[in-house]
């Protein structure tokens, strides 16, 4: 339901104020079992946008706010956000949560060998999208050390071939593959 406007209504017999709330009743979209539908991505309810009808009901009838999205693909349909839910719908498909480095990130950058390459952000130009980065090289066993010459260590990359952030727990100035120190 969408409020339109809160009512203060007195019965005249009883002397007692009742509130009320005229609003928008929305309908949920229902599928052709019946069930209600639902938005694929995120698994929350879809409705269909009201009439111009409005109805008139106790304020007990309120469970919670909702925020209403209005759908790209059809405009008279609304995504329910229900943002107070006790238990969140489990997503139907993976969730991309974008990376944004940061100077000392570890991170795995794309290039011409089939293993990503490890590096150390160094620095960070955030209007083109670039890092300065410090590569590690394997010293054997799974182990890393910066590239000792600074010249083949150090490249300017673009944050698209940012694979991956190298996450892990400290060591003694070496990186472990997939998890580094820095001393």
């Amino acid at each position: 339901m969408k409020c339109l406007q809160f009512l203060c209504v007195s019965t005249g017999h009883d002397k007692q104020y009742h509130t009320l709330i005229e609003c928008e009743k929305y309908s949920d979209l229902e599928g052709p079992d019946g069930s209600p539908e639902t938005d694929l991505s995120t698994g929350n309810r879809i409705v269909a946008l009201p009439t111009a009808s409005s109805v008139v009901v106790p304020v007990t009838a309120i469970m919670r706010k909702v925020i209403l999205y209005p759908r790209v693909d059809d405009p008279h349909l609304c995504t329910v956000i229900d943002f107070q839910r006790s238990s969140l719908p489990r997503v139907l498909h993976k969730v991309i949560v974008p990376f944004y480095p940061v100077v000392d990130d570890m991170i795995l950058v794309s290039g011409s060998d089939p293993e990503p390459w490890l590096a150390k952000v160094l620095t960070v130009q955030s209007r083109t999208k670039m890092v300065r980065v410090h590569y590690y090289v394997s010293n054997g066993d799974n182990l890393y050390i910066a590239e000792p010459n600074h010249r083949l260590g150090v490249d300017c990359v673009h944050w698209d071939t940012i694979l991956a952030n190298g996450e892990g727990t400290n060591g003694k100035g070496t990186l472990i593959k997939g998890k580094y120190c820095l001393s």
